[in-house]
């Protein structure tokens, strides 16, 4: 399975619309959450990349807020598997390669991010930590979590 971390600027036009469908078909169809989902940090951050490989279609996607636009951690967000490529892990392996980029290029930073409250138990088992009071979020209750990775330096 190809999966690839690319900044907005790499990203091509076919890309980003197809990112830009998969978070608007699940976050605002799906869930039926009408929410601005062009919020301007897009430009600034990574993209994971993770499409089928004989069709092309995109299977999962998430986004990667850089610590320089994320109050000094590191920011993740808009994680999302395509529904026809749901219940298979797909999840687990693109949060772990985020994980892992993340861990690599920026060793001992913490990594935050606001789960929708059903996907906490998810995100325990990766090694994100609870770190608030649930909250509802544009009509979805989420919960904040962070994750402190061991820095190669210890």
């Amino acid at each position: 399975m190809s999966m690839d971390i690319l900044h907005f600027d790499e990203l091509g036009l076919k890309q980003w619309h197809d990112i830009i469908k998969l978070r608007v078909d699940v976050f605002v169809v799906e869930q039926e959450c009408p929410y601005p989902e062009v919020d301007g940090l897009d430009p600034h951050c990574l993209h994971l990349w993770c499409p089928q490989e004989s069709t092309g279609q995109l299977m999962a996607t998430l986004r990667i807020i850089p610590p320089e636009h994320h109050k000094g951690t590191l920011g993740l967000g808009r994680v999302v598997v395509n529904q026809e490529y749901r219940g298979n892990g797909l999840g687990v392996l693109i949060m772990k390669e985020a994980m892992s980029f993340m861990d690599e290029q920026h060793p001992g930073i913490k990594q935050e991010l606001h789960a929708q409250d059903y996907l906490e138990h998810f995100y325990q088992k990766l090694g994100f930590k609870t770190v608030g009071q649930a909250y509802d979020w544009d009509g979805i209750v989420h919960v904040p979590m962070e994750r402190i990775p061991i820095s190669s330096d210890s």
